[in-house]
């Protein structure tokens, strides 16, 4: 208790203890003593007094909340500020991390050369994500992936370099571009960087990739998928090849061998497609279902006799109207090439 508070119980005390009907009184004391005129009885004096004395003591008590009160919104305003500082030093360093992983991306004018009809929907779920595409031209042919890593947001931001510098590391060391063998190089490259071959390494992180080699000139693709598929359009057609049930990078004791390779001879006004699963399996329409692969497919053979600009308006367009009223639940890629003449 503080030295106000003590002082009004003491007053209060003395005031009700005294005996007021002495002459004069109290106020006897305070104002001359037996020649000063009282003009009420000691207890109406003493009520006076106590009331007196409890609005004191209520108004001493109110302003020590006030003032606790004040300290208490001072000290979490000054917090909240911290934190506001911390939030926004966290977001900076985010984007920054958003420039770099667009860095990955291909020239868009080299992309256009490689590639003429070709387009590239990312959509990540958060600022970065763990959905990447790779394109360079190696050895004559044109390298195309669709490359899928655990999780989204920052960890999976951070999984794109790891598998982005593994695939060039497998390009490199690779003598032909194969898809299987760069898969497998690339696997190795991964478990590497990640250290998943140490015991005591409980990670169990890796992407799922698909990947294409494919001649410009004979019209001819090579495909192997971890995981990611592809689809081929012809004459509103849509045919799937499966990809292996495995993933780069993860630990899988039931995974013997990597993918095969499966070769296709496409005709011009051909598409070929490769994605992510964020698409099949992000939730919306009316009843709120996930999007799904037959969905998936209908929409390529729709869209897939019209130029890659065309396409991936009209995908963007699909997308955001089954999205409506439903968050995005994981990054989404799509990637897109239709065979010219």
């Amino acid at each position: 208790m503080n030295s106000s508070l003590k002082f009004i119980f003491a007053v209060v005390a003395v005031l009700v203890a005294n005996d007021l009907s002495a002459e004069g009184g109290i106020w006897g004391a305070f104002f001359g003593g037996e020649h000063e005129f009282v003009c009420y009885t000691s207890v109406h004096r003493n009520f006076f007094l106590a009331i007196f004395g409890g609005v004191a003591l209520a108004g001493i008590f109110a302003w020590s909340r006030f003032r606790l009160k004040s300290k208490a919104a001072r000290e979490l305003s000054e917090k909240n500020q911290v934190i506001e500082e911390q939030n926004k030093d966290i977001l900076d360093s985010i984007r920054y991390a958003s420039r770099l992983q667009q860095a990955l991306e291909p020239d868009p004018e080299e992309l256009k050369r490689m590639l003429p009809d070709s387009f590239f929907f990312l959509k990540p779920r958060n600022i970065v994500g763990g959905d990447f595409y790779f394109v360079e031209e190696h050895k004559g042919q044109v390298i195309i992936a669709a490359i899928d890593c655990t999780g989204h947001g920052v960890p999976g931001a951070f999984l794109t370099f790891i598998g982005h510098n593994a695939l060039r590391n497998a390009l490199e060391k690779t003598d032909s571009p194969d898809p299987t063998r760069l898969l497998n190089a690339m696997n190795t490259e991964v478990k590497k960087s990640l250290g998943q071959q140490r015991a005591q390494n409980e990670l169990n992180d890796g992407m799922e990739v698909g990947l294409c080699m494919y001649d410009p000139i004979s019209k001819i693709v090579h495909f192997a998928g971890a995981g990611t598929g592809l689809y081929h359009v012809r004459a509103s057609e849509v045919k799937e090849i499966k990809a292996a049930k495995c993933s780069i990078g993860s630990i899988q004791e039931h995974v013997k061998e990597p993918p095969p390779t499966h070769r296709l001879e496409l005709l011009p006004g051909d598409s070929f497609y490769m994605s992510s699963d964020g698409i099949a399996d992000q939730f919306g329409g009316p009843q709120g279902k996930k999007f799904q692969r037959e969905r998936m497919k209908k929409m390529l053979e729709e869209i897939a006799s019209q130029p890659a600009s065309n396409q991936k308006a009209a995908v963007a367009e699909q997308i955001n109207s089954w999205m409506k009223g439903h968050e995005q639940t994981d990054d989404m890629l799509l990637v897109g090439v239709r065979v010219g003449g």
